[in-house]
């Protein structure tokens, strides 16, 4: 038996039109707090239980007051091993606020070359308080707008390969996802927009990862592939992603030169309830991670080497070239 905590906070402060008449301040504030114990009651049977509470603070000049809200979540998985290849996991949590039950289950297969799976999931996200309550030259807030719900049904196949062992590496994902009270943003004036439940959306697409690793070098490409089947036109959702990447090993570290391209996504137009597509969008990064030390990691990073222009969001330029350092030091 096992026993993990985990309590983390999150402070977040935004300032909107400096030094003019029209300033505003925002600020948001998260506590969570993660417990989950662990038991075995024979070699085929495995439980978890978790307990997840999270605190949400809003406050903003626009909103003339301070908002909060508790989420407590409690969730139980069942892990089950028939026999030496099969695998069952079934799951259940409850969102206690929100009297909301979810349920998943997981069912894998561990042949000799290959492993599979078929999964069933329910997800729910509620509206943040800064989409209930914040208002804004630019945004209204709607304290009626529900929670967004979704069902997704998976199966799908990988080569079973030791981590890190020279061959090919090859995973293959289909998926299909039911939206329900979808989160769209919609024009309630010429210059304000706001947010509102969209209603069914149905998606289905599929991943497909492959990497070839011969010693200290690999080359690996990932697709992805989402089509929309009911009509409905989801923000920001491109039909075509890929990701190639090239990766070299030398002792503790990592190099490696990543190219991503975003292609066939739309954006809706402000001011308007229709969308336009959104010219395809990419970049080229290096990234330098440290590997195998215990008691640190560093990762240095360069995106968008070109500093390639683009707005994936209509109006919002992406930044362009940037650079990322992290050092994490474990205890």
């Amino acid at each position: 038996m096992s026993w993990t905590s985990q309590t983390s906070f999150l402070n977040t402060s935004s300032e909107y039109d400096k030094n003019s008449t029209s300033a505003s301040t925002l600020e948001n504030h998260r506590l969570n707090a993660l417990n989950s114990l662990n038991w075995s009651l024979a070699s085929w049977h495995r439980s978890s239980v978790f307990v997840d509470f999270t605190h949400d603070m809003f406050n903003s000049s626009f909103a003339g007051n301070t908002f909060h809200r508790d989420n407590l979540e409690i969730g139980r998985t069942i892990s089950i091993y028939p026999n030496d290849v099969w695998h069952i996991q079934p799951g259940f949590r409850y969102l206690v606020n929100d009297d909301k039950r979810l349920f998943s289950l997981l069912s894998t297969q561990n042949w000799k070359s290959i492993k599979t799976w078929q999964s069933y999931s329910q997800g729910f996200r509620r509206p943040s308080l800064t989409d209930l309550h914040s208002n804004t030259s630019f945004f209204q807030s709607n304290k009626n707008l529900k929670s967004e719900e979704a069902e997704q049904f998976e199966i799908g196949f990988n080569n079973n390969r030791p981590v890190g062992a020279d061959g090919w590496h090859i995973r293959l994902a289909l998926f299909y996802i039911e939206y329900q009270n979808l989160f769209t943003i919609t024009p309630v004036s010429s210059t304000q927009s706001t947010k509102i439940n969209q209603g069914e959306v149905n998606n289905w697409g599929g991943d497909l990862e492959i990497e070839k690793r011969m010693g200290g070098f690999s080359l690996g490409v990932n697709y992805s592939y989402l089509k929309n089947t009911n009509g409905q036109t989801l923000r920001l959702a491109p039909e075509h992603q890929v990701r190639t990447t090239a990766s070299v090993h030398l002792g503790p570290l990592v190099f490696q030169v990543a190219h991503n391209y975003w292609h066939h996504f739309f954006e809706q137009e402000f001011g308007t309830t229709g969308f336009i597509e959104v010219p395809s969008w990419n970049s080229l990064d290096i990234n330098l991670n440290t590997y195998g030390f215990k008691s640190f990691q560093v990762s240095l990073a360069l995106k968008n080497i070109f500093d390639s222009q683009t707005e994936r969001t209509l109006g919002y330029p992406e930044p362009g070239r940037q650079y990322h350092v992290k050092f994490i030091r474990y205890f």
